[in-house]
């Protein structure tokens, strides 16, 4: 008899866990969601300390005197995250993928580090730069460096976008790859795939969400053109 309660106890305490799970689950997701908002919080400034050394953003792809794509803006940005260890082991005059620079590709700076992805082992981040793929629309350019002084959106920095977490492409966070306008608005969370949200950061490093995000509320944010769009 004691053994059938027991088991009766332990069936019931499975059940309960079953009913309560998704709420369990609750609380690790908003923290992982607080957490990319820090991320992208330090990525900003970051990138405002760089500007402010060089007097512009860094270009999204650096490219070697004949044009070849080299890698990363987040490979310039390493010193400015307490990364200078990582950053002097970089060949920087070499690609990403390159023998010499391959090996630390798989070497995820923590700042880049997406809490949504199982990115530890094989180097990938969600954080992405917002480029243009042809025009220069975005706050920060593909090839050169633009000065934040030089985003005269309707809204300013403050409505420009600089920086997204676009979870559903995640890419080698010293690869040269990031997100055209275009193409994340494209993929917009859809609550069946994923949780209906989107994280960015704007060029005055505010970060935040968007639930449930709109094409319409969304497309303000994604060009620096006078708060114009293509």
């Amino acid at each position: 008899m004691k053994a059938i309660i027991g088991i009766l106890v332990i069936l019931l305490g499975l059940a309960l866990l079953v009913v309560f799970m998704p709420n369990l689950e609750m609380p690790r997701t908003e923290a992982r969601r607080m957490e990319s908002l820090r991320q992208l919080k330090q990525i900003s400034l970051a990138l405002a300390a760089y500007e402010a050394d060089y007097g512009t953003l860094p270009p999204a792809v650096v490219t070697d005197v004949e044009g070849n794509p080299l890698y990363s803006w987040r490979v310039l940005l390493l010193p400015y995250l307490e990364q200078q260890n990582l950053y002097e082991q970089f060949d920087l005059s070499k690609a990403w993928d390159a023998p010499e620079n391959l090996p630390l590709a798989s070497i995820l700076p923590v700042n880049y580090t997406c809490w949504h992805l199982d990115s530890e082992e094989n180097g990938e981040t969600a954080f992405v730069a917002l480029v243009s793929a042809k025009d220069p629309h975005t706050a920060m350019l593909p090839l050169a460096g633009q000065s934040l002084a030089k985003i005269t959106a309707a809204d300013g920095l403050a409505g420009t976008a600089l920086v997204v977490e676009d979870r559903s492409r995640p890419v080698i966070w010293s690869q040269p790859q990031d997100v055209s306008p275009e193409d994340f608005l494209d993929r917009l969370p859809q609550a069946e795939k994923f949780p209906a949200w989107i994280a960015l950061v704007t060029c005055d490093a505010n970060a935040f969400e968007i639930e449930n995000p709109q094409r319409d509320e969304v497309l303000p944010l994604m060009y620096a053109n006078d708060g114009k769009v293509p």
